[in-house]
Order: structure tokens, then sequence, then C-alpha cells
């Protein structure tokens, strides 16, 4: 049995923020909530999360400046943001700093899971989850040499 996806979301309306937390427990993901963009931010590591839904308009921290600071701390992480009033502008600048998609309210139950398969199956998402090329490092010394290659060996079992 696959692990679920585990999702964050953001909403500082409880009604709306249980409304999606239900329709991704639905649809099989594992679902945390938080109120705010500070209270997410202590939330997100590195890895932590397969996505993270949130309101475009928050108080304090707006989606769009919640959107830069994940991305700072989790470049792969899918977010998706949620808004009342379409706003291109807005959603231009969502794009620009990493969000995935922004999706105007009200959306279908199935709208919301199907944006986040796009997101999670995107090859922008599927490239930052590639594992970085390890640096070449060269030494003369055969003991460090034997070493960097157990490590080697050692980093591509995994």
């Amino acid at each position: 049995m696959a692990t679920p996806l585990r999702i964050l979301v953001v909403d500082d309306d409880p009604g709306m923020r249980d409304g999606v937390a239900l329709s991704l427990k639905r649809s099989g993901s594992s679902v945390d909530q938080a109120r705010d963009g500070e209270e997410a931010l202590r939330m997100v590591r590195p890895g932590g999360y397969g996505a993270v839904v949130a309101d475009l308009h928050l108080p304090g921290m707006d989606g769009l400046q919640l959107t830069a600071r994940l991305k700072a701390v989790d470049p792969s992480l899918p977010i998706l943001l949620i808004t009342a009033a379409s706003d291109p502008q807005a959603a231009r600048e969502a794009a620009r700093l990493g969000a995935f998609d922004v999706l105007s309210r009200p959306f279908s139950p199935e709208e919301l899971p199907a944006a986040l398969q796009k997101a999670l199956n995107s090859e922008e998402h599927l490239m930052a989850k590639e594992p970085a090329e390890a640096p070449l490092i060269l030494t003369q010394d055969p003991a460090l040499g034997e070493t960097l290659a157990l490590a080697r060996r050692a980093a591509d079992s995994r």
C-alpha cells in the first residue's frame, strides 16, 4: 500500500480550511492544517510535505510571500494557491515565485485533487526532486580515495 501524500492546507478561514482538507482526505491524502503563513513556515521542512495548498489572501504574510518563503525552504515543493477573486496579475506573480497554479473558488471537489496530481506530475516538480550530481573530488591519497569510493557506493545504494 502506497504512503498517502502529505499535504499542508493554509487558510485563515476555518470553514474553508476544513473543506479543502476534507476534499483532499477523501482523495486519499494525509492533511495537516495551518491558520496563517507563519504557522505554515514553522511546520514545513525539506521533504516533509508532498504539496501545500494555501489561500492567496492570508492575514500578515499573503500567499505570494508564503510561496517565496516555502520555495526557499523546499524548492521542489508543489504549491497551489486558492482565491475567491480571479486576479491575473497575482497569478503571474505566483507563477514567477514558483507556485504551480492559482485556483479560483468555487471549484469542484474533483478539481483540487486533479490540480495537485498535475503539479506532482509536472516536469518542473520531477526535475526538482532529482538529486544533483555529486561533485568530483580528486585526491592522490589512496586511503582517502578508498573512503570516497566507499561513500559513493553507500550513497548509490540508497
